[in-house]
């Protein structure tokens, strides 16, 4: 499960001509564009890998091998809870979205590839704008929804309850599992979700594209796939060789941005800190950061500019069990995107330059994603998944 949401307030940075919110309230094109985008990150969710350590106690540790090897026939439950940020001088958003998921495990093969029936139980959904009411969502009271909340509960109500196969390799990669002629009930998206793991990786759970639903606000589908990255829930790449402490490893991928013009590369950078410590039990700690960076592709109409981030995370994964206790992951972003006038002449005139008459637009976006990943007891023994 992955990606997620508001590329709305992350798309006024194309320009207070392209984007407008206003009122006592939230406007029809806001909640449009929160139920388009969030219908992306649905499309690829998948359990993140994030937590905050508490005093945790390093334990001397030598090779270890990280890998999932979840048991035929086991269920599991993974628990995600993000709050999302995004301010412009257009917008100020505050987004919260907690969900529940079950894995169902259906088979193994020799190769340690496990086949996963996975199914989103429940959520609880809130959008707050500046002078604005705020809009709430929960599907275990889906009657009592009313005014822009009926637009949030339409969007999740198709996707609860419904099975979606994926395919989960031993070091945290995913693929999807076609299943012809059956609807899925997901809902349609007009773009690939951007992948957790790996930059050819395709996601567990991406619906298929049978139709292209346009966007509300322009520039929505060209910035999706920055804010899906950023304020992804995924599944983390693991090592191929053993681990020791202090051992690096890192993936990353290219993020397009608007025009041709501009890019962003998203490093994702892993260090294994070693058995530790947590909540009365031992798992294997992983610090994760993510550090993006500016990619030009040839000459466009703008220049995207990254003026600071920060970034922190870790994952404890319990490589006895084979699989992720729980993660944490914040990033903070602040873009900001400059217009160009372009180069007189044709064929051999020099790059477009910086229009220094235009002012720049800036967004800050501020993230944090906690998951927890625990497994169901048979019926018979004591159930240890908590909230």
């Amino acid at each position: 499960m992955r990606n997620f949401i508001n590329a709305k307030t992350l798309a006024t940075i194309k320009g207070s001509s392209r984007a407008r919110f206003g009122g006592c309230s939230v406007t029809r094109n806001a909640v449009a564009a929160v139920r388009h985008t969030f219908r992306n990150m649905l499309s690829s969710m998948r359990p993140c890998v994030s937590v905050a350590l508490l005093c945790a106690a390093a334990v001397p540790t030598q090779a270890r091998e990280l890998r999932w090897h979840l048991q035929p026939g086991n269920e599991y439950r993974v628990i995600v809870e993000r709050t999302v940020r995004q301010k412009s001088v257009l917008a100020d958003w505050l987004e919260n979205i907690r969900y529940q998921m079950a894995w169902t495990v259906t088979a193994v093969d020799d190769q340690g590839q496990m086949q996963i029936v996975q199914k989103l139980l429940e959520v609880k959904h809130s959008i707050q704008m500046a002078d604005a009411e705020p809009v709430n969502y929960d599907s275990s009271h889906d009657a009592e929804a009313r005014g822009d909340a009926t637009t949030l509960a339409r969007s999740w109500k198709p996707l609860l309850q419904i099975e979606r196969p994926f395919l989960l390799l031993p070091n945290g990669k995913t693929e999807r599992v076609e299943t012809p002629g059956k609807d899925t009930g997901a809902a349609p998206s007009s773009t690939t979700a951007v992948p957790a793991s790996g930059a050819n990786n395709t996601a567990a759970v991406t619906p298929p594209t049978t139709a292209t639903t346009p966007p509300t606000s322009p520039a929505i589908t060209t910035t999706r796939p920055v804010a899906a990255k950023l304020l992804q829930d995924g599944l983390w790449l693991l090592p191929s060789d053993d681990v020791q402490p202090g051992t690096h490893w890192e993936e990353s991928s290219v993020l397009p941005w608007g025009d041709d013009g501009e890019a962003l590369r998203l490093t994702t950078l892993y260090e294994y800190a070693g058995e530790q410590t947590f909540e009365q039990s031992v798992a294997d700690h992983i610090d994760v950061k993510l550090n993006f960076a500016t990619q030009p592709r040839g000459e466009g109409n703008e220049r995207l500019i990254i003026e600071r981030q920060s970034s922190s995370g870790s994952i404890d994964f319990d490589a006895t069990a084979g699989y992720l206790n729980r993660s944490e992951l914040s990033h903070d972003l602040v873009l900001q995107l400059l217009p160009r006038t372009p180069s007189a002449g044709t064929g051999t005139a020099p790059p477009a330059f910086t229009n220094p008459t235009a002012a720049p637009t800036r967004a800050e976006i501020s993230t944090t994603v906690k998951v927890r990943f625990q497994r169901v007891e048979p019926v018979g023994e004591p159930e240890r998944v908590g909230e």
